[in-house]
């Protein structure tokens, strides 16, 4: 989740777990916001080093040294972006403590707030206070900025055919899955909406801005969180570190 430097972001939702002893069934709890996904405990290697390599030439990888380890007890997160739908939903609850901007794909009518986009949308051009108060209100809390990395890309115990076995990191003995998917490919609009040439993806023959939050599944991240590269950026709990 992309953290506090993000203009206009959505937000992924986390539920607490106790840490289990078989990381590989965590249990999951349905709300109404959907089914989430497990993530379970474990150490995994945050941020990257100074001197790895972009593949994209992203100058973001300098904000994100040094790498760390981090452990986390288990835990659960939404497996997809909140959507036009569910915010419509908590401005109308709300009433009138609801905040709002027409960039959210939201549109005011005579009895409320209604979807100005496909309801299946990603909200957007939320704030951060937004992003939290929409939580709370759920009984939920945004994830901290470990949290999400390790729901976006696993480790190498998560994900092993993702990890290279000849890292170019200085100080790493493995090199962790650079995206949700794995090493590779390269993000492209199979796997994200990420267009490297910076044209935009298609979907159904359609050049759209986001798409709706169900899939691509291909870009999938190990716990099956989903849009975990691409699309729009999200908010986290805590600053960038």
């Amino acid at each position: 989740m992309t953290p506090w430097h993000a203009p206009g972001a959505l937000l992924a939702l986390l539920l607490p777990a106790a840490a289990l002893a078989q990381p590989a069934k965590v249990p999951v709890q349905p709300t109404l916001l959907g089914e989430p996904v497990g993530v379970p405990p474990g150490e995994f290697r945050m941020g990257h080093q100074r001197d790895d390599p972009s593949p994209t030439g992203s100058l973001w990888k300098v904000n994100e040294g040094p790498a760390h380890p981090v452990t986390l007890s288990a835990f659960q997160i939404h497996r997809h972006e909140v959507t036009v739908a569910m915010w419509v939903e908590f401005l109308n609850k709300v009433g009138g403590l609801a905040a709002w901007h027409p960039l959210q794909g939201v549109q005011r009518t005579p009895t409320g707030f209604a979807p100005a986009v496909d309801p299946q949308q990603p909200a957007r051009a939320v704030s951060w206070v937004e992003a939290r108060a929409f939580c709370r209100w759920h009984g939920l809390e945004l994830p901290t900025e470990a949290q999400w990395e390790r729901a976006a890309r696993g480790d190498c115990t998560l994900s092993p055919l993702g990890c290279d076995a000849n890292p170019t990191g200085a100080d790493r003995e493995v090199d962790e899955p650079e995206w949700p998917w794995g090493q590779a490919p390269l993000p492209d609009c199979a796997h994200a909406n990420f267009s490297p040439s910076g044209a935009q993806c298609t979907q159904a023959g359609i050049s759209t801005k986001t798409w709706p939050v169900e899939g691509p599944l291909a870009g999938r991240s190990p716990p099956g969180a989903l849009h975990m590269a691409g699309n729009v950026s999200e908010w986290v709990a805590d600053c960038w570190h």
